[in-house]
């Protein structure tokens, strides 16, 4: 087996380029609206359900559709939003023990499953983060139908 060997020239031209490379492809992804740092936090706090306020409700669904640096939803978001947040005492009352049960409670309640879906799936992984395995097996076995 042959090793490759570089001079220190050719390592520090080597760097440069993938860190350009890096760069480029890492300017296109919106970070200002999708920040790393509350998500801990969050999951944190979605371990004691009855703690959540709605307006810490709306920061979370927020983020999940890019508003965290926005004044305000589309329409059709913020009524979901709005929706979850208006159920979610119900939610906790119930708190379905399992991702498909959790699934199913919003599925049943929120009328826009398209946005909805989103929201919840986002509150899923908050809530189970390992169940993000779950919720890829689940969504290959559903019809896109089912989904929209």
């Amino acid at each position: 087996m042959s090793t490759l060997t570089f001079t220190e020239k050719e390592k520090r031209a080597l760097v440069a380029l993938i860190q350009e490379q890096m760069d480029t492809h890492l300017s296109r992804f919106p970070f200002a609206r999708y920040p790393v740092y509350p998500l801990k936090e969050w999951r944190r706090l979605l371990c004691d359900p009855d703690v959540i306020t709605p307006p810490l409700l709306k920061q979370i669904l927020g983020w999940t559709f890019g508003g965290w640096q926005r004044k305000d939803l589309y329409s059709a978001q913020s009524s979901v939003v709005r929706t979850i947040i208006k159920l979610w005492p119900e939610f906790i009352k119930k708190m379905p023990p399992t991702p498909g049960d959790i699934l199913q409670f919003w599925e049943e309640r929120l009328t826009d499953w398209t946005n909805g879906f989103q929201a919840v799936s986002f509150l899923l992984h908050l809530i189970h983060p390992i169940s993000l395995f779950w919720l890829n097996s689940l969504m290959s076995t559903k019809s896109p139908k089912k989904l929209m």
